[in-house]
C-alpha cells in the first residue's frame, strides 16, 4: 500500500507545482499587458522572432502598405528605416513604430545618387522592401509626359537601384532577402492604368524578381514578390466601390493582410523567386 500511495503523493506535488507555475505565467502575462497598454510603442521582448535585431529597409514608408510592414515588422523587434518623400507623414510614421533604434530617411528612390548615399550609410541592411509606389487612374492617351516619367521613376527605377545597390551590399553580406510590392494589375492589367500597370509588370513581378532570384540564390539572398489586389488605401480611395468590391471576397484587402504575407516570406527561408498574390481572388476572373 505505501508505494501506491507515494505516487498518489508525487502526483499531487507535480499537479500542485505546474498549478503554480502556470498561475505566475498568466501574471506575467497580465502585467506586460497592461505595461502595453500605458505604453503602445512598448516591444514585448518575450514575443521577438528570429528576426529580432535584423535591420529592414522600406520604401514607401510613411503610410499604406509600406508603413504597415514596417509597424509589423519592428512588433518583431527589427530595427527598420523608412524611405519617403513626405517628410512629415514619414516622421509620424517612424515614431509611431514600436521599440527604438528606428531611422527615417527623406528623398526620391527614382534617384541613383540618393540610393548610393543609402548603400554607403547602411551597409547591414537584412531586408529590404521596395514598397513605393505612385498610382494612375487616366487613360494612356491622356496621360502626361511627367506623369509618365514619375510613375516609371518611382515604381520601376526606384525597385531597380534599390536591389542594385542594396543587392550589392547583401552579396558581400552572404545573407539578405528582397521583397517586392507589386500588383496584381501587373498580371492583368486594367482601363487607366496603362503606366501603372507596365511599371508593375516590368519590375516587380515575375521576370524581374525571378531573375534576381537566380543571380542573388547562390549567395543566400532570396528575392520575392507580393502582388496585392485592391488593399484599403489612398490609392484606391476614389475607385467606385463596385471596383473596391470586385474581388470574390467582395471587400478590399487591408494593409495588415499585406503586412502578414511580407512577415511570411521574410521569414520562410525557402521561399525564393516567387511572388504571392493577395488580392482575394481578384484574379480568378
Amino acid at each position: 500500500m505505501l508505494p501506491c500511495r507515494s505516487r498518489i503523493d508525487s502526483a499531487i506535488t507535480y499537479y500542485e507545482s505546474t498549478f503554480v507555475l502556470q498561475a505566475k505565467a498568466l501574471v506575467l502575462n497580465n502585467s506586460l499587458l497592461e505595461e502595453q497598454a500605458r505604453n503602445p510603442t512598448l516591444v514585448n521582448k518575450r514575443s521577438f522572432s528570429k528576426l529580432q535585431n535584423k535591420v529592414c529597409l522600406i520604401t514607401g514608408g510613411s503610410r499604406g502598405i509600406g508603413a504597415a510592414i514596417a509597424q509589423r515588422f519592428a512588433q518583431e523587434g527589427l530595427k527598420c528605416i523608412l524611405v519617403s518623400r513626405s517628410m512629415v507623414e514619414l516622421q509620424k510614421s517612424c515614431a509611431g513604430l514600436p521599440g527604438l533604434d528606428h531611422k527615417a530617411r527623406f528623398g526620391d528612390v527614382g534617384e541613383r545618387k540618393f540610393w548610393v548615399e543609402l548603400g554607403k550609410e547602411f551597409k547591414d541592411v537584412d531586408i529590404l522592401v521596395n514598397s513605393a509606389g505612385i498610382g494612375q487612374q487616366t487613360l494612356l492617351v491622356r496621360t502626361s509626359e511627367e506623369e509618365i516619367d514619375q510613375i516609371i521613376r518611382t515604381n520601376l527605377i526606384g525597385t531597380v537601384y534599390g536591389c542594385q545597390i542594396i543587392g550589392k551590399n547583401m552579396l558581400k553580406n552572404k545573407t539578405g532577402s528582397i521583397i517586392n510590392i507589386s500588383s496584381i494589375l501587373g498580371l492583368r492589367g486594367s482601363s487607366g492604368c496603362a503606366i501603372y500597370s507596365a511599371s508593375k509588370a516590368v519590375s516587380k513581378t515575375s521576370g524581374f524578381t525571378k531573375a534576381l532570384a537566380q543571380e542573388f540564390g547562390p549567395s543566400g539572398i532570396r528575392v520575392n514578390g507580393i502582388a496585392p489586389g485592391y488593399i484599403d488605401t489612398d490609392m484606391i480611395a476614389g475607385f467606385s466601390e463596385a471596383m473596391r468590391s470586385s474581388s470574390a471576397l467582395k471587400r478590399p484587402g487591408t494593409v495588415s493582410e499585406v503586412a502578414e504575407a511580407a512577415f511570411m516570406v521574410a521569414t520562410n527561408t525557402y521561399i525564393n523567386g516567387s511572388t504571392i498574390t493577395i488580392d482575394g481572388g481578384l484574379s480568378f476572373y
